[in-house]
């Protein structure tokens, strides 16, 4: 069953492996890549088949696609056996608690991440500014928290002046 999902599927030869991957597909932890959104369907109707032999099936609202050239939505229709499934296409997706854009954008994640850190400010602010507390004490708490709240997924960003200047202002 392994092999069969990883098999190369009809036309996927002819590709070129330089080539950028136009479609993502991707359901809570799953994702499925191709160049077609014909090519994405069939890997989606081989991996519903094999989730159904296990008697599971996908959550209709988790069910999402991106693709790379276009920020626009609308939503495609496919047909698995019996099943008919309505999968919206979006313009972002969040990943582990990252965003993640059509374009690849890191802008818009720093922007994300950024407000998941004042989320957590306003969490915990009443520990940050307790005054019983010892201030480096009540720093390390806003260092374990908030910032680390804000540099995750950070590795992967491209540090340009809008990233620097969004970070510096959150600071």
């Amino acid at each position: 069953e392994e092999e069969r999902l990883n098999a190369t599927l009809p036309g996927d030869s002819q590709d070129n492996p330089s080539v950028t991957l136009s479609f993502l597909g991707w359901a809570d932890d799953i994702f499925l890549f191709a160049n077609t959104l014909s090519k994405l369907q069939r890997k989606f109707a081989i991996l519903t088949e094999e989730i159904q032999k296990l008697f599971l099936t996908w959550k209709a609202d988790s069910l999402a696609i991106i693709r790379s050239w276009s920020e626009h939505s609308m939503k495609v229709s496919w047909r698995t056996g019996e099943d008919v499934w309505e999968i919206p296409v979006t313009a972002h997706f969040n990943s582990l608690g990252v965003l993640v854009r059509w374009d690849g954008d890191d802008n818009a994640a720093c922007d994300y991440r950024i407000r998941q850190g004042w989320v957590h400010w306003h969490q915990r602010k009443s520990v940050f500014c307790d005054r019983r507390i010892p201030l480096r004490l009540r720093w390390q708490r806003l260092a374990s928290t908030v910032f680390r709240t804000v540099l995750h997924g950070a590795g992967g960003w491209k540090c340009n002046d809008y990233i620097t200047k969004a970070l510096n202002a959150m600071e």
